[in-house]
Order: C-alpha cells, then structure tokens, then sequence
C-alpha cells in the first residue's frame, strides 16, 4: 500500500497521475538519491522500454513522471519533468 501527503494527493490529482502509475514509477524508473535521506524515483524512456521487453507492459503514458518519497517510505509528491537532472534536491 502506499502511503501519500495531502500535499501529493492534490499534486498527483493535478498532474493526472494515477496511483498505480506511482507503482509503476516505483518499481521501473530510475532511484536516485536525495537531499535528506529522499528517494526519488524517474520513469524515463529507456525504463518505458525496459518495462515492455521484461514483463510486456506499457507504461509509456507515464515517461517523464517522479516520484519524491520520505526515508520512511511516504509519498511527498509527484512531478512531470524532462529529466530527473531537474529535480533540484538530488545528490550529484
């Protein structure tokens, strides 16, 4: 189950992402590190085909979503950006 902030519940009802798209993100983007033990998760293109060539899904209507978890595990927002180089906050 997961778990989300008032604040990513209305960012995710915004961007119109479902919360099975941050599953998906989850579990086949890309973890990156974040300022203040964040996890931030990015769904690009090759992670899109990478997801269809292992397990025959298309999750190609959700290229280019993040996904901002606490250290807990909590969902603190959800985001469409070009790269995950535009998400200020992780550690390079």
């Amino acid at each position: 189950m997961i778990t989300l902030t008032q604040h990513a519940k209305v960012r995710q009802a915004q961007r119109g992402v479902s919360t099975d798209a941050v599953k998906m993100v989850q579990v086949y983007g890309q973890r990156h590190r974040g300022l203040g033990g964040k996890i931030i998760f990015f769904l690009g293109h090759r992670d899109v085909r990478e997801a269809k060539e292992l397990d025959g899904i298309d999750i190609s209507m959700h290229v280019n979503t993040a996904v901002v978890e606490s250290p807990d595990g909590v969902v603190l927002t959800v985001l469409k950006v070009d790269s995950p180089k535009k998400i200020t906050g992780i550690k390079r």
